[in-house]
């Protein structure tokens, strides 16, 4: 998943991880790493 590019031309690329609660079932979703990555003009 990537976000919006900053006004220096990079964007944030975002690894997610889904996590089920065992005790009520709900899905969760957590960001496990974040990346920096630049946009070619």
């Amino acid at each position: 998943m990537t976000g919006k590019p900053s006004k220096t031309g990079e964007k944030l690329q975002l690894t997610i991880a889904l996590y089920k609660c065992s005790n009520c079932k709900k899905t969760f979703r957590k960001v496990v790493k974040k990346e920096k990555i630049k946009i070619k003009p």
